[in-house]
């Protein structure tokens, strides 16, 4: 199973989709669902929940709005940052001035992470249709950055502004992430909290 924070969640899909949907309970002498019998009773309940319902319909919604999709394989940004990197430094190899090169490490990944590749032979931008316009503004907001224009300052950066919106609190800028293990059982605890806190107020 792979590491990180998106194999959690994908198992959490797994279990919903799998079991909790359809009314089933996991054989819990299989690999993967030893350390989960003494949650699933919490767990069941939280996503058969009112609160949960609600998250779900809130982030269909949202779904549909979408508009730029990341194109990130499982191995997720551990295994592309090098590749990336690779292909910069294979340009510049050449002689050639990448056009990411003096990008800020957000949006370079942020380009990349949706499609955005480097044209080999000369290190432009190559684009797909739904980047086009927000790398446009994003050149253009990085070009005033480097003129002094325009002052990046942390969630006001060069990309914030490019996309037009804000960047989502409570997201942590660095590339850290929680072992899947140790996110699952604080996300258990918080099951439990809600669960505790709603059996008070009844």
């Amino acid at each position: 199973m792979q590491k990180g924070a998106n194999a959690f969640q994908s198992y959490k899909k797994r279990l919903t989709r799998d079991y909790v949907k359809k009314g089933l309970t996991p054989d819990f002498q299989k690999k993967g669902f030893e350390k989960f019998r003494d949650h699933c009773y919490a767990f069941v309940q939280y996503k058969e929940s009112e609160d949960a319902i609600k998250k779900i319909e809130t982030n269909t919604i949202n779904a549909r709005k979408k508009k730029e999709f990341h194109t990130l394989k499982p191995g997720g940004y551990k295994k592309a940052i090098p590749k990336w990197d690779r292909e910069e430094h294979e340009i510049m190899s050449k002689g050639i001035i990448p056009a990411t090169l003096d990008w800020p490490e957000r949006a370079k990944y942020y380009y990349c992470t949706h499609g955005g590749k480097l044209n080999p032979r000369d290190g432009t931008l190559v684009l797909g249709d739904q980047l086009r316009e927000i790398a446009a503004r994003l050149v253009e907001f990085i070009r005033l950055a480097a003129e002094g224009t325009f002052v990046p300052d942390r969630e006001n950066d060069e990309l914030t502004m490019a996309l037009g919106t804000k960047e989502h609190g409570g997201r942590c800028r660095g590339k850290g992430v929680i072992p899947w293990k140790e996110a699952f059982l604080q996300h258990i605890d918080s099951y439990r909290s809600r669960k505790r806190t709603k059996d008070q107020q009844a």
